[in-house]
């Protein structure tokens, strides 16, 4: 039985150390906060962020979930539409054939995004680029600005300039695929709270610097005023990208180029209770092209989603556009909201008649997949210098969202476990 320390109890290092425990290895997470955060909630609704999950994703959290006797928490989502608005309306925008019937686009538009669609492979074999150079290049800037911009800002955090089209793609194809798609009940942070109870973890204990060699890992920690060192035989940091080299100054050459090029823009989600759902909205999510220069970038109908709202209420989650961000994140609440809901009067969603509100902030709420990072992953998962006994964990790893924590977790105990074990990992 090895001794392996987890740092960050953040969902993929509590998979990561929930994962390690039950294959019989002793496990310790770190984590700096005081204590583990209480649930979003107020009043009986549920203010959770996180996407929903599509049904092949679920694999890993289901495994997770039965011996965590949770198992009923993982719900069918009521429904996963979405509507973009455009010339006042709300036009549908959750399918090919929606976005092709939706009339929004000029003939040679038109002609261009059917002609694509149609087509196997967009583009043909051409090296990676951002998703709004290839947008333009075959669809127009119209269909850039109308389709692709606001489903990029409004449901993966960053604009089309900053993703890397073939990440972007394989996305977008995971979201538009078939078939059911589920949500956590209680949210992310009844999760979170399950797996802690699960696991040994240290609060208030922060990783300052950590060493890997090849007989274990010696970490330096701060556990209030007091710095003092720990020892292991392995060690996962579960930190925010940006966070690892800082921890980690002695990175194999590979690691140190793959982190140093790793960005994570910060993300606001303003809640929003209705003693009922408004009518004026009746699709899960509605998406805002940036063209409009308002304030929110996506509007996601929470009370679609299992034992998230009071019976009857409804429960709106509204995510700031992605340039507003900067600008209103350090803004007090009530004005962050009093711009949310003027920017909504200005769409056909309209006036709300609002009960209570909360205002989320996140400093690293969205990974972002630039032009090579499919390769640069590649040659990271694919190291020659490896720094031994230590792994990784982090959606920015696989992809964001609940599904992509939960992955890398797994994916990091699971090289720990071979490395430890004299297996060489995958």
């Amino acid at each position: 039985m090895a001794c392996v320390v987890v740092a960050g109890a953040g969902l993929a290092g509590l998979a990561c150390a929930w994962r390690l425990q039950r294959a019989g290895h002793e496990v310790e997470v770190l984590e700096r906060a005081p204590a583990l955060a209480g649930r979003h909630e107020r009043y009986g609704f549920v203010l959770d962020d996180e996407p929903p999950l599509p049904g092949e994703a679920t694999a890993d959290l289901e495994r997770m979930l039965e011996p965590l006797r949770r198992a009923s928490a993982l719900r069918p989502l009521a429904r996963r539409d979405t509507a973009v608005v455009s010339g006042g309306q709300l036009q549908p925008q959750t399918s090919p054939a929606e976005l092709l019937g939706s009339r929004r686009f000029s003939p040679r538009s038109w002609l261009a995004l059917a002609s694509g669609v149609r087509r196997r492979r967009p583009g043909g074999r051409r090296a990676d680029e951002s998703l709004a150079e290839f947008t333009r290049r075959e669809f127009g800037g119209e269909v850039l600005e109308a389709a692709v911009a606001p489903w990029c800002e409004g449901g993966v955090g960053c604009t089309p300039e900053q993703i890397s089209r073939d990440f972007a793609l394989a996305l977008l194809r995971d979201q538009i695929r078939p078939g059911p798609w589920f949500s956590l009940v209680g949210g992310a942070a009844a999760l979170r709270e399950a797996l802690a109870g699960e696991v040994p973890v240290r609060w208030g204990c922060e990783l300052l610097a950590l060493e890997s060699q090849s007989d274990g890992v010696r970490m330096r920690v701060r556990s209030g005023a007091r710095e003092h060192r720990i020892f292991g035989d392995a060690a996962v940091i579960a930190l925010p990208a940006g966070a690892v080299p800082r921890v980690c100054p002695k990175l194999s050459p590979g690691e140190a180029g793959f982190f140093a090029n790793r960005v994570e823009l910060p993300g606001v989600t303003v809640f929003l209770m209705l003693d009922r759902p408004p009518r004026s909205l009746r699709t899960h999510r509605v998406l805002v092209p940036r063209s409009l220069n308002l304030t929110v970038g996506s509007v996601t109908s929470q009370h679609h989603r299992s034992g998230a709202t009071p019976d009857g209420a409804g429960l709106l989650a509204v995510r700031l556009a992605s340039r507003q961000v900067s600008t209103l994140s350090g803004e007090p609440d009530a004005l962050v909201v009093d711009a949310v809901l003027a920017s909504l009067a200005r769409t056909p969603i309209g006036r709300l008649d609002v009960q209570a509100t909360a205002v989320l902030r996140r400093t690293r709420a969205h990974p972002v997949f630039p032009v090579g990072h499919a390769m640069s992953l590649a040659r990271f998962n694919g190291r020659l210098d490896p720094s031994p006994r230590l792994s990784f964990a982090g959606d920015y790893l696989v992809k964001p969202g609940v599904a992509g924590k939960i992955a890398s977790g797994m994916r990091a105990a699971t090289r720990i476990a071979q490395e430890l074990s004299g297996v060489e990992a995958p």
